[in-house]
């Protein structure tokens, strides 16, 4: 996969935004002081799990994926080398 990254001025510093295959958008934020690599994902559809799946790689303990077609949030339970998404809360539509 070979992503062309454009970089966006947000308030409050710069953020990395990669369009994915899928056609969502990953918002990556300039790491904070400590490193801890946060990010908040937009997909289209539910996040996958795992060493291939949504923000692999990247996406620290805690970041966070929006499911812009189904209108939920994630939250990775797990490492950034194997995201675990799990839903916050019931979230029903």
């Amino acid at each position: 996969m070979s992503y062309e990254p454009k970089v966006s001025r947000r308030a409050g510093g710069d953020w990395l935004v990669v369009e994915t295959d899928n056609g969502g958008r990953l918002y990556l934020e300039e790491p904070d002081d400590d490193g801890v690599g946060v990010v908040e994902i937009v997909n289209a559809g539910v996040p996958t799990d795992g060493t291939s799946g949504t923000g692999a790689g990247y996406a620290q303990t805690g970041s966070r994926c929006i499911d812009k077609t189904n209108g939920k949030i994630y939250v990775n339970e797990n490492t950034a080398a194997s995201p675990l998404w799990t839903v916050l809360g019931t979230q029903t539509t």
